[in-house]
């Protein structure tokens, strides 16, 4: 008998909900939350801002937003790619369905805010 761990033909080996040691919960809050407010926060002008500020803080929503878009859908594919529950990885569809409708609404609303800073619309 080797020393390797033999499962049952047919029987679907256990994988673990985490990615690399952290857990999806935690990447979804990392890659949602925490680092894109820190990408916008490190971009906000704390003096009256000017037209290069207004172009920084809009760049700075658009790759939070990307940032976000990109941490969910991988986590999707990361999923599949790990053949995991599909109640799993239905859950993580709908919540990268939703992190995506909002971050696309995000990078409009920081071509609005741009625009707007910078005097181009009434």
């Amino acid at each position: 008998m080797s020393g390797t761990l033999q499962t049952p033909t047919g029987a679907r080996a256990k994988r673990p909900l985490h990615v690399g040691g952290y857990s999806a919960a935690l990447i979804l809050v990392l890659g949602v939350v925490v680092v894109p407010s820190v990408v916008v926060m490190a971009a906000v002008s704390h003096t009256a801002p000017d037209t290069s500020d207004y172009i920084r803080m809009a760049f700075a929503q658009v790759a939070g937003a990307t940032i976000a878009i990109v941490s969910s859908v991988a986590l999707v594919i990361d999923r599949l790619a790990r053949r995991a529950r599909w109640s799993a990885i239905a859950t993580l569809a709908v919540i990268a369905t939703v992190v995506t409708m909002w971050s696309i609404r995000t990078i409009h609303a920081s071509a609005d805010f741009l625009l707007a800073g910078i005097g181009l619309t009434s």
